[in-house]
């Protein structure tokens, strides 16, 4: 567990849910709408070139630890100071106690 004291929860961000729509034609589209707004540490892990539609882009991999709270899934994106980070995985529930969640996300650049 990375976190200390509920004092390192000192960045306020958004929880944006994933809203799938249909467009009439057999199509969908997938909207982002605020779910909440929390108190969270950011901690950047990692940077690495990754591939996206036959192009390079840079990421930075980063673990967001937030209180505990369900719901949260894989898709899920984190809005920061006009960054945007999308979970890679599902949350994990810290020492399985309910208290905190650390949400493994990236930040594509660009």
């Amino acid at each position: 567990m990375s976190l200390k004291t509920i004092g390192e929860l000192d960045r306020r961000i958004a929880l944006l849910e994933p809203i799938e729509t249909l467009d009439g034609q057999g199509g969908s589209s997938t909207t982002f709408v605020e779910s909440a707004k929390v108190w969270a540490k950011i901690e950047p892990l990692e940077s690495r070139e990754m591939q996206f539609a036959g192009g390079d882009e840079a990421s930075i991999s980063h673990r967001i630890t937030i209180r505990y709270r369900s719901g949260i899934r894989s898709g899920w994106r984190v809005s920061y100071s006009g960054r945007t980070f999308e979970a890679v995985g599902p949350p994990r529930d810290l020492l399985e106690r309910h208290q905190f969640i650390e949400i493994d996300c990236f930040e594509r650049e660009g």
